[in-house]
């Protein structure tokens, strides 16, 4: 008789779910924070050359980097980047790898939702005598937070489904918390369904708290 699924094998599995939250909120956290900053710098209007061409940069780096897939920045981080004397673990790739790729579409939020708000709440704080500084804090900001709330955490749906790629590297999230066990137990369907569910349960609470943020905002 064949090695059977067990409850070893499922709290092995469990334990994967922890890392996939884990991984992905540490991602949101530090992808943010960025993402803030490289969404109001090139929201920023401006004619100096400097800031004209950094903002030209970013917007060619992060047109890179939401233009090649996921997977493949994370094996350049793990297995291309050796050949120029770096090793990075599993681990720190996977982080980094994410993050970078997050920080890529989550400053399109940021700088979008900033050029959504109309010009004319700009005229009103600088009449007002606000500093550039005190009218994106005090007037901008608070409404364009309301409007990236909606796809930020649709995003972050997306990317707990994604970091399933960083099993590539040998990181031991989710998924590949599965497919070890599937090599164990051969019980493909069945290990993979739970796998699945446990994707499910992670996934529709937050999906849910996104319709409702929406709706609320809307109102």
């Amino acid at each position: 008789m064949g090695y059977t699924f067990n409850l070893y094998d499922f709290t092995f599995i469990l334990k994967g779910v922890g890392i996939t939250i884990v991984l992905c909120s540490i991602t949101m956290i530090l992808s943010l924070a960025a993402a803030f900053l490289i969404g109001i710098f090139r929201a920023l209007q401006s004619n100096i050359i400097v800031v004209r061409v950094v903002k030209q940069a970013l917007t060619v780096l992060i047109g890179v980097l939401r233009g090649t897939p996921l997977m493949l920045q994370l094996m350049f981080l793990f297995f291309g980047l050796p050949f120029v004397g770096v090793n990075l673990s599993p681990t720190t790739a996977a982080v980094l790898g994410l993050s970078v790729y997050s920080t890529a579409y989550l400053a399109e939020i940021v700088r979008t939702g900033i050029e959504s708000i109309a010009k004319d709440q700009w005229d009103g704080a600088a009449a007002l005598g606000f500093s550039y500084l005190q009218t994106m804090q005090a007037v901008i900001l608070p409404q364009a937070v309301r409007i990236m709330i909606p796809p930020t955490v649709s995003f972050f749906l997306g990317l707990i489904k994604d970091s399933s790629l960083c099993a590539v590297i040998g990181f031991v999230e989710l998924a590949r918390a599965g497919r070890m066990i599937v090599e164990k137990t051969h019980e493909s369907l069945l290990v993979f369904s739970v796998v699945a569910l446990l994707y499910f349960l992670i996934c529709y609470p937050i999906s849910r708290v996104s319709q409702r943020l929406e709706k609320q905002l809307e109102s």
